[in-house]
């Protein structure tokens, strides 16, 4: 009896030990997972709170990348610096050993792997109905995947800036929206809101801690002839890491639209009653401080430096200018870029070239900040078109030069490849009634370039 007892003693105690051991209750990306955006970070959640130091010395990732370490209550996070290699394999390892703050050793080993996908590139389709969101890779053969399933298709979307998470809106029976969140790791669908017929909601755009999304919200009301027709459009903050009711950014008179965050976690928006593109500082509670004033007349999306720390804009600029006629005073007008440092709101004109009759629009930064890609078309009768052009330059506005040259095609809507090669665009032919959009690509270096799809619309790099 008393060897029985001895067993039975040792016994609990190999059970007390076996549930007292951290454990690694939480890997993301999962094992298996497939078509992992190349810009995910790892994550790592443990069943209690561990030695930091053990665990970092006890993790091991190949192919290894440079990164840093975070911790978000029991969660390991690692961001890596660079991407991971596309359609390359990733080992993560966890050797037994690793301690919690208690001193408890973990008693097995964790390993599991993940597949990087090829760069793809999201857009909607078709231009005409319910439209869903796709992706489409480069690779040879190129491969099409249909991201949303929503039955009265997606209205518009956003990518977040880690590449992983999509906010997007839908639309519901009777005219009511719904703003959703797709891990594109997990796959995870996620509603975050629901939007009533009178007030619907679009342009979701995640913060880059998660922390937030802001979206508009259009008021309508009965117009001519019983149309229901926008009255006013207010932003909103809708908090993600806890439950809590939208924030309304800014109110009193006029509209408040096109949320855009910053890399460092400012908040850019137009409003529309003092003319002026908007830069905040949003607190932990929602609330918005204005740090920078931008004058803008035309309220169109600008385009935010990689490290945060500049804003490049359109904006139109009216003249006069004497008639070689008869002498008199005429209106003519040009839209250039406009550069603004957000530390000392210091603004300049980098539009390129002596030629001041020219539409400038549509600037986006290259990834590591030295070059930006816009569209141009000349005012002047010589060499006016109907349609748009692509053009790059560097950051200052030099070594300007044009990528295209199709004197009917407009196009809009660019946005760079991640590895700052390739140029992502819609295009839609001017000399054509009806024309439908099309989503097509450009090296930026040797003008290769190939359509990816007839009636596509509103691209975006998934990394």
């Amino acid at each position: 009896m008393p060897a029985l007892v001895g067993v039975s003693a040792a016994l609990g105690l190999v059970l007390a030990a076996l549930f007292a051991a951290p454990r690694v209750v939480l890997v993301e990306p999962a094992g298996g997972a497939v078509n992992v955006p190349a810009s995910t970070r790892l994550r790592l959640g443990f069943s209690q709170p561990m030695n930091v130091a053990s665990v970092r010395a006890h993790l091991s990732i190949d192919p290894p990348l440079p990164g840093r370490y975070l911790w978000e209550a029991r969660e390991l996070i690692f961001e890596p610096e660079h991407f991971w290699p596309s359609g390359g394999e990733v080992k993560v390892t966890l050797t037994a050993g690793v301690r919690s703050r208690l001193g408890l050793p973990m008693l097995r080993s964790k390993s599991w792997t993940f597949e990087v996908g090829d760069p793809r590139i999201a857009y909607l389709w078709p231009a005409e109905g319910p439209a869903q969101l796709y992706a489409r890779t480069l690779g040879d053969p190129q491969e099409t995947e249909a991201l949303t399933e929503a039955p009265l298709g997606v209205i518009d979307y956003a990518i977040a800036g880690d590449g992983v998470r999509v906010a997007y809106s839908v639309m519901r029976p009777g005219g009511a929206t719904e703003l959703r969140i797709l891990n594109l790791v997990s796959l995870e669908d996620q509603q975050v809101l629901t939007c009533q017929a009178d007030r619907p909601c679009r342009s979701p755009s995640l913060s880059p801690d998660g922390r937030w999304m802001a979206f508009e919200r259009q008021e309508l009301a009965l117009g001519e002839a019983g149309r229901l027709t926008t009255q006013r459009r207010s932003l909103w903050l809708l908090p993600l890491r806890e439950a809590g009711p939208p924030v309304e950014v800014g109110g009193g008179e006029g509209s408040r639209a096109s949320p855009l965050w910053s890399p460092t976690g400012w908040l850019s928006y137009y409003d529309d009653h003092i003319q002026a593109i908007i830069v905040a500082e949003v607190d932990l509670e929602g609330q918005t401080s204005p740090l920078r004033f931008i004058p803008s007349s035309l309220g169109l999306l600008g385009t935010w430096s990689p490290n945060g720390l500049a804003f490049i804009f359109p904006e139109i600029v009216f003249t006069q200018a004497a008639s070689a006629e008869d002498g008199t005073p005429s209106e003519t007008f040009y839209s250039h870029l406009y550069r603004v440092e957000i530390a000392d709101g210091r603004t300049s004109d980098i539009s390129p070239g002596e030629e001041r009759l020219v539409e400038d629009a549509s600037p986006v930064f290259s990834p590591d900040g030295s070059w930006i890609a816009f569209t141009r078309k000349y005012l002047d009768p010589g060499r006016w078109t109907p349609g748009r052009q692509i053009w790059i330059m560097r950051a200052d506005g030099s070594e300007a030069r044009a990528l295209t040259e199709d004197p009917d095609a407009l196009y809009s809507a660019l946005v760079w490849s991640p590895d700052g090669k390739r140029l992502a665009f819609m295009r839609r032919n001017m000399a054509t009634a009806g024309a439908q959009p099309e989503i097509g690509w450009l090296q930026v270096e040797g003008g290769d370039r190939q359509r990816l799809a007839q009636d596509g619309f509103l691209p975006a790099w998934i990394p």
